[in-house]
């Protein structure tokens, strides 16, 4: 039941349910369309979520101007417009939001920020929909999340304290975020992630009973990345310890962005069984399986002939 209260969650948002009964007659926008007899859960549930990628996103803050570089994941700007939908960069820099068209693969936009606004971090978001689809998701780094932090680096700050991030002997000391995977430095591979307290709480809390509970640790052992936020993530997906756990299982013979084909998934196929057949085909392809995902849902009819185009490689 929790599994199924999050999911609805996930993609429908409780202040639309309460301010739009009919949900805009299908559209993504939360407004109303001036039909307010139409079935809210008919309505709600014609917007198809979407996940969109970006490859990489920086930020910089020189004095009051902060500069946001992003790189667009190529399949997901073509996909996103061929649906008719044409995405926008949304920025939360502290005090102050800024929004930015998407439409190129490689862009820099510039916004002032106030005088007392100085932001250490930028919450980056991607938004955008027509009548079928909406984007829900952001793809970055290997994770897919609804928005990701951003930290802003502040170039005056760093020019005026260059040297204290040099030790003695001339190393620098400045990078704080260096992956540590808890086995000394070496290979991530080697990892054992059944003994890392974040997985042991993540197992703990979404599966029930000892048994499945130890299933999941036997399963992160088997990961070549954290796994905390796949066990997230089939939790949203999935209902149900074993479907969950299934879940959870594939996403170790995946060769290319699992979570965002979980995603992908979950959006194009309506039950966990269809959803759980287009993982077992998705992960078999060597690149990424998203757009051809998207690109089976929007032109097949029905789930078996969308999961007939997406088997096909």
């Amino acid at each position: 039941m929790k599994s199924l209260f999050r999911r609805v969650a996930a993609l429908v948002s409780l202040s639309s349910l309460l301010a739009a009964p009919a949900f805009a007659g299908g559209y993504g926008n939360g407004h109303h369309s001036g039909y307010g007899h139409h079935n809210w859960r008919y309505a709600s549930f014609r917007v198809r979520s979407m996940t969109f990628g970006l490859d990489s996103v920086e930020a910089r803050l020189d004095r009051k101007e902060l500069s946001v570089r992003f790189l667009v994941d190529p399949q997901s700007l073509r996909m996103a417009n061929q649906a008719g939908i044409f995405p926008t960069l949304n920025v939360q820099a502290g005090t102050q939001t800024f929004q930015s068209r998407i439409d190129r693969l490689d862009g820099v936009v510039v916004f002032r920020l106030d005088r007392h606004n100085d932001p250490r971090d930028i919450q980056v978001s991607v938004s955008g929909a027509n009548g079928r689809y909406r984007i829900d998701y952001v793809a970055l780094g290997g994770g897919v999340s609804p928005r990701f932090t951003v930290p802003v680096r502040n170039d005056r700050y760093d020019r005026d304290h260059d040297h204290d991030d040099r030790d003695r002997d001339g190393h620098d000391e400045g990078n704080h975020d260096r992956c540590d995977h808890g086995n000394g430095g070496g290979n991530p591979q080697a990892m054992r992630w059944s003994f890392q307290p974040a997985v042991i709480q993540a197992c703990g809390s979404t599966f029930d009973g000892a048994f499945n509970e130890q299933q999941c640790l036997q399963v992160a052992d088997g990961f070549t990345f954290n796994p905390v936020n796949a066990i997230n993530t089939c939790e949203l997906a999935m209902d149900g310890d074993a479907n969950e756990l299934a879940c959870f299982s594939k996403l170790t013979t995946a060769r290319f962005d699992p979570l965002n084909t979980i995603h992908a998934c979950e959006a194009a196929f309506d039950g966990d069984g269809n959803e759980l057949a287009c993982m077992d085909a998705a992960f078999r392809y060597s690149f990424n399986p998203v757009p051809v995902i998207q690109s089976c849902e929007m032109s097949m009819d029905g789930d078996s002939a969308e999961l007939a185009c997406l088997a096909r490689y």
